[in-house]
């Protein structure tokens, strides 16, 4: 990652993106398109989707690989073009048809495939003087290897991978180390039409784009092609400046430096990240003194980016006295024995410093009171709250958004009664529950949790969000089903305007919501009320004003009062 931009990454690199290209772009425009180096659908989906092109089964007949019968295609181009790849991964599937490895895994393996077939010798352009190959991607080869968080993972890994393609195949654990961050750091999670997640993949220009939790670019993918499209306007395109969103900023800014920290190796501290308006709300229960509508802010147990910064720096001080330890062991033997006593009490030094460490980072506890009334919250009362968010996060991991259990997300819910409105925590499961009633066609459960849900998701997602767009469109569209048209109306043509310029007019998502919108005008009130409003506009069209329109008014009925009798029967 780079120092560039709106956000500021501690422990990146910095690497040249090339000069700028002098050319204006326009919001919604897409400043980058770009392939797969390696692709691999979800178990759940590989009969669904085409592995070569991800057709969805409901646009064309798929038929399934005439081996393995695991993988299936949409047409006899797409098995041509897939022969590249799934030669070598045919028996591996046939073998173990019953006991996939997950798509990570054979991800890995189809990059292991193409490396040996010459693949490093792929250059892919993202402009007219920048290119990459995949030895350029980011592998943070030294964060990976003294990382203890990331070992049980590696090690499992590894095994899964070498059970799969076996010892003949398996690179040196050195070049393994490398691939596999290689692939960990630039994967991208590729979704359908729908915005469903169906797969993983790399892209090797697409790498190029560095994190902001307020992104000005949005990911969207056309099949298995990835497109780029910028959210705002710029006067010369500069990929150093363009951002896209690695996490999901409906989450805390410590969770989320976490989360980055675990999966990309760097410190996000942009704006969003050191917001204290926004800090003060992530973590906020409810004022218990009655009629008080006051929140308690709690404060982080500890400084995350403290912590953070301090394990880059001691990482890097492994590495670099890991590096020195082996240059002077080629000079002397002895001298290696008097080094290795110095680096074992310099070892001992250094856990007595990070343990002070640990404790420095340790915020000062303060009792939280509320902003409005000055209620405090007990010791007992912070320590519920945590022990909440604590099975909250543990219950997100084990959640899977394709398949959401509507009982067991009301259920988390039901726990957060403390919990502000605005509470991160809060908003994030509101959201899950919102999708979990609508994939189960609960469409009253959707608009009620949609409706409590709505300032937190304009809070936490920035205006120019398509994922915002995205949320308003399930609400608009739950509105409309229960019949409220006019309040649905409106939020449908507020979600288009933004869900345009991060999908394309071209989107079926857009599709969906015109053909929605056209529906609903049909309604028989509706439809009144534009006829009557025409026909108003047909009979005076010459008004310009209320007082000419009453003037109007008035000089009627004067004629009709100054008329004979026999001219009013009937009237």
């Amino acid at each position: 990652m780079r120092d560039c931009g709106s956000g500021r990454m501690y422990g990146s690199n910095v690497y040249n993106l090339g000069p700028k290209i002098v050319r204006p772009v326009a919001k919604g425009d897409v400043i980058l398109s770009a392939l797969p180096f390696a692709h691999a659908l979800n178990y759940n989906y590989l009969s669904m989707y085409c592995d070569t092109c991800a057709m969805s089964l409901r646009e064309r007949l798929l038929h399934p690989c005439g081996e393995c019968w695991v993988v299936w295609y949409c047409s006899k181009e797409c098995r041509q073009a897939s022969h590249a790849w799934h030669r070598h991964e045919c028996f591996l599937l046939k073998r173990r048809k019953n006991n996939l490895p997950n798509s990570f895994v054979r991800l890995l393996a189809r990059v292991i495939f193409k490396l040996r077939e010459g693949g490093d010798r792929h250059v892919e352009r993202y402009c007219a003087k920048g290119a990459r190959r995949f030895r350029d991607l980011m592998n943070h080869y030294a964060d990976l290897k003294t990382s203890e968080d990331m070992r049980p993972f590696i090690d499992k890994t590894l095994v899964e991978v070498r059970k799969y393609i076996g010892e003949r195949l398996m690179p040196n654990d050195s070049d393994f180390l490398g691939i596999f961050g290689r692939t960990l750091v630039n994967c991208f999670s590729f979704v359908d039409k729908t915005m469903l997640s169906i797969g993983c993949s790399v892209y090797l220009a697409a790498s190029i784009f560095d994190h902001d939790c307020s992104p000005n670019c949005f990911v969207t993918f056309s099949g298995l092609k990835v497109e780029i499209r910028s959210l705002i306007d710029m006067p010369d395109l500069d990929f150093a400046k363009c951002r896209i969103s690695y996490v999901d900023p409906v989450s805390t800014a410590a969770a989320r430096r976490e989360d980055l920290y675990k999966g990309w190796f760097f410190l996000c501290e942009c704006k969003t990240c050191e917001d204290e308006e926004r800090a003060r709300l992530e973590n906020s229960i409810k004022c218990e003194t009655p009629n008080c509508q006051g929140i308690v802010s709690l404060p982080e147990i500890s400084d995350t980016a403290q912590r953070i910064k301090l394990q880059i720096a001691t990482a890097r001080e492994r590495e670099g006295k890991k590096k020195e330890k082996e240059r002077e062991s080629l000079v002397r033997k002895r001298w290696r024995r008097e080094e290795r006593k110095k680096t074992s009490s310099d070892e001992d030094k250094q856990k007595e410093e990070e343990g002070k460490g640990e404790e420095e980072v340790k915020i000062e506890e303060k009792d939280p009171r509320c902003e409005v009334c000055g209620w405090t919250a007990s010791k007992g009362k912070v320590k519920e709250y945590w022990d909440i968010v604590a099975s909250v996060r543990k219950k997100l991991k084990s959640i899977d958004d394709d398949n959401l259990n509507i009982e067991e997300c009301i259920q988390i819910l039901e726990n957060q009664t403390m919990f502000s409105s605005m509470n991160a925590w809060r908003v994030r499961m509101l959201d899950i529950v919102f999708n979990s009633a609508i994939l189960n066609s609960c469409w009253s459960l959707a608009l009620k949790y949609g409706e409590e849900n709505y300032d937190g998701m304009r809070f936490y997602y920035d205006a120019k969000s398509p994922m915002l767009s995205l949320f308003l469109f399930k609400l608009g569209k739950a509105k409309i089903y229960l019949k409220e048209f006019r309040e649905g109306l409106r939020i449908l043509a507020e979600a288009e305007t933004w869900l345009t310029t991060g999908l394309s007019a071209s989107h079926p998502i857009l599709d969906d919501l015109h053909q929605l919108t056209l529906l609903t005008n049909e309604d028989r009130e509706l439809y009144l009320e534009r006829w009557c409003g025409e026909k108003r506009q047909q009979q005076l069209p010459c008004l310009r004003s209320e007082d000419e329109a009453l003037a109007k008014i008035f000089e009627t009925l004067n004629q009709i009062s100054r008329s004979p009798s026999r001219y009013l029967s009937g009237v």
